[in-house]
């Protein structure tokens, strides 16, 4: 998948930058309290939800997460929050991931 692929809308990639780390970092203003985005996934009986641009472009690409995994960005430039790269998010255990955050920066 690259970046401004058809099959994500001109509203959804209008809200994202491609960096320097091939991130496709989120510009757009609903940031949730850990710092992640929070952007519009699809209409359920007129109503709109919303969920973290991650998991829309990880599902495209990767399929819907497998019960008993989790998501992790391992985006090349450090944990970026604000990252939809699919290429940048891998499905795992939770085992695993606990682990890789507790090698990172982030857990130190």
């Amino acid at each position: 998948m690259q970046f401004g692929d058809s099959r994500l809308s001109k509203s959804f990639w209008s809200k994202h930058k491609l960096d320097a780390n091939d991130c496709w970092s989120y510009i757009g203003t609903k940031i949730d309290w850990d710092g992640r985005a929070v952007v519009y996934l699809e209409k359920r009986n007129g109503n709109k939800m919303v969920g973290y641009n991650y998991r829309k472009t990880s599902d495209l690409i990767h399929g819907p997460l497998p019960k008993g995994m989790t998501r992790s960005h391992v985006c090349p430039g450090g944990a970026n929050k604000l990252c939809c790269n699919p290429s940048h998010i891998i499905y795992e255990d939770t085992h695993a991931n606990t682990a890789r955050y507790w090698e990172t920066k982030r857990g130190k």
